[in-house]
């Protein structure tokens, strides 16, 4: 969910200026102290100037990217000082975004929840981070990984090496399946041993709700509500889908915007409980950042003792050096050496939040938008916010120093993100992205994601700096080494949660595997040629070797499963199928049934082809060689099939 897939295509759309947005809702009685118009390090100081800085943020972003509306909230030590809403809530109807009652979907902000609830439990005793998550669990059984068991503190930093699935994650509206039956039909597999490396998961994260479930023997949403809601005053926050009809009058309406206009879309069920379900205020949202920045306390409750609040935001997984570090739900937000920042992002389809908190300065800062394309809203304005009140000198990148090119070629290769399907057919019908990564010649890289092509130059050794990216929260991208020295895996510096990046070895690779296929496809191909063979033996009173009719109809079952796969079936109506389906839809059941008849039918003419071909004298050297080439396409076509997850 967080930063879920949309680098997209709108940048093209740019320097189109909307009209100004409607405001509302500025939070009263703030006691700031004056101040000049030039920010303050350490935080806003002003409140005219800090509404003015975000007004003329947050209209400019919505105006570039065609957000119909934004909610946003800033605390500052103790009080909330900051609260508006911006756009619509219902387009339709005019109804303007009130930062006090509008309810906007959270996403992923919304484990921070799950988090604060499972630490309680850890400080009561009845949990423990160390220890295997199937000592806690009644309903569902994790499966064993390899390299040691997966702890809560694997589920908290993403390092229990889950591949990614997007099943169940958007789901229909029925929310009867318990949790421990959603995850034995949609549980990811390990891919890494826990404790390597981030590879973000919701289904870690629902796991962890299940946790809460089994070792409080209540509902997660009744917990919640009762030890984190309930106490902290939170009571235009709900995590129940859709909310009841009081709360759901209040919810904005998240919207698709289609390059001709604004689509209303769906209320979105999200499958993965604790991972994105929450629905809440900017201002509610304030008194959940108020208690983690105080420690555990809000107006005089406290849900959480101090040190466990103070470990929740402390290092616990780092890639390397420089790179952004994961803590124990947050995630570190690396744009400043000398300031501690923190927080959590939160992305559906069509809303996007982050949250982000300052705790040595007591500050904390809460956007939501209602729009698919505000991702970059939500992503900027945080960014932006750092930027104008803890300034630095305005970074000066450096040209190519003098073993840029050697290193430039070094980490030049093909890499794919860990947080991808890695096996089943989810991997085919989702299609991962390989960010391909070319020395340019001259100490520069040129690095493609698929959707566009960016620069980047080292500003220390395998370090570089995008020059042109979009995101520049994500920060540089860093080279981790393996123990040979060479360059294995990528990271960033800005943020942990954009993931892991590993380097494909030739045979790993989509484009190795597409000509494998199409090599394959012309030796299965020419096992027809055995037809005309036949009917000439025929004629002439013989008949074909048993072999030849075996490879011959596995190839033509191979062709034809190709050619479904390929041609038969829409991809994109099977993935959304997939996604909102607890079950395999159809064709893809039927449809891999084939590569397994192709797999005996291969075997069975390997061991006819043994007792008839190689022992006896029917058949010429040529057709000795010409079968072993039609098995080696089959071998090529297995090797396709296995590889896209489709066998």
């Amino acid at each position: 969910m967080t930063y879920h897939r949309y680098f997209a295509a709108l940048l093209c759309c740019i320097l189109v200026i909307a009209p100004c947005l409607f405001i509302t809702d500025v939070a009263e009685g703030a006691d700031l102290e004056s101040s000049e118009d030039v920010p303050t390090w350490g935080g806003p100081t002003d409140l005219s100037e800090l509404e003015a800085f975000i007004d003329e943020r947050v209209s400019t972003l919505s105006s570039m990217y065609y957000v119909m509306g934004t909610t946003v909230s800033v605390v500052k030590d103790g009080e909330m000082i900051f609260s508006k809403g911006y756009g619509y809530k219902d387009a339709a109807q005019q109804e303007e975004v009130s930062a006090n009652d509008t309810l906007f979907r959270i996403g992923s902000v919304s484990k921070l929840f799950t988090w604060t609830a499972v630490m309680q439990l850890v400080e009561q005793g009845k949990i423990d981070l160390d220890t295997d998550v199937n000592a806690y669990l009644k309903s569902f059984r994790l499966a064993d990984a390899y390299g040691g068991p997966v702890t809560l503190r694997h589920l908290m930093t993403h390092t229990a090496g889950f591949e990614e699935t997007n099943r169940g994650i958007v789901s229909g509206n029925d929310q009867s399946t318990s949790i421990g039956e959603f995850l034995r039909l949609t549980m990811p597999k390990n891919i890494n041993a826990p404790g390597q490396w981030v590879s973000y998961s919701n289904h870690g994260v629902t796991l962890t709700a299940l946790m809460i479930e089994d070792v409080s023997g209540i509902s997660f949403q009744d917990y919640v509500k009762m030890n984190i809601l309930g106490p902290l005053g939170m009571h235009n926050t709900t995590l129940e889908q859709p909310p009841a009809a009081e709360l759901l009058e209040r919810l904005s309406r998240g919207f698709m915007f289609t390059g001709e206009g604004h689509e209303e879309g769906d209320f979105e069920y999200l499958g993965t409980v604790g991972a994105g379900e929450v629905s809440s205020t900017a201002e509610d949202m304030a008194r959940f950042m108020l208690m983690h920045l105080n420690n555990g306390t809000y107006n005089g409750v406290t849900i959480l003792k101090e040190e466990t609040a103070r470990y929740m935001r402390s290092e616990q997984f780092r890639a390397a050096p420089e790179a952004a570090a994961f803590l124990l739900g947050f995630y570190e937000m690396n744009w400043r050496d000398n300031v501690t920042i923190c927080g959590h992002g939160g992305d559906t389809q069509l809303f996007h939040s982050m949250l982000t908190l300052f705790p040595e300065y007591g500050l904390g800062l809460f956007v939501s938008t209602n729009t698919n394309t505000g991702s970059y809203l939500a992503n900027h304005l945080p960014y932006d916010f750092v930027n104008h009140y803890f300034p630095v000198e305005e970074r000066v990148l450096p040209g190519p120093g003098p073993d840029a090119v050697k290193r430039a070629d070094e980490v030049a290769g093909i890499y794919l993100d860990h947080r991808t399907a890695h096996t089943g057919v989810e991997k085919y019908l989702l299609k991962p992205s390989e960010w391909v990564i070319e020395s340019t010649g001259d100490g520069y890289l040129a690095v493609n994601t698929g959707s566009r092509t960016y620069k980047a130059v080292e500003v220390s050794p395998y370090r570089y700096a995008f020059m042109d990216h979009p995101f520049p929260e994500f920060g540089d991208m860093i080279f981790v080494l393996d123990a040979n020295g060479r360059p294995s895996h990528m990271v960033f510096s800005g943020i942990p949660v954009a993931s892991t990046y590993e380097r494909l070895g030739v045979m790993q690779q989509q484009d190795f595997v597409a000509g494998l296929l199409i090599a394959s496809e012309i030796l299965l191909a020419s096992s027809f040629l055995w037809a005309g063979i036949a009917l000439y033996r025929w004629r002439k009173g013989g008949r074909i070797a048993a072999p030849q009719v075996a490879l011959m109809a596995a190839a033509a079952i191979a062709l034809v499963f190709v050619f479904l796969v390929q041609n038969g079936m829409d991809l994109e109506a099977q993935a959304i199928a997939w996604e909102m389906t607890l079950q395999n839809p159809e064709p893809i059941t039927t449809y891999l049934l084939l590569p397994l008849l192709v797999i005996f039918l291969a075997i069975a003419a390997v061991v006819l082809s043994m007792v008839t071909v190689w022992s006896k004298k029917p058949w010429s050297w040529w057709e000795k060689v010409h079968s072993l080439a039609v098995f080696a396409g089959l071998v090529g076509f297995i090797y396709w099939a296995h590889f896209w997850g489709l066998v």
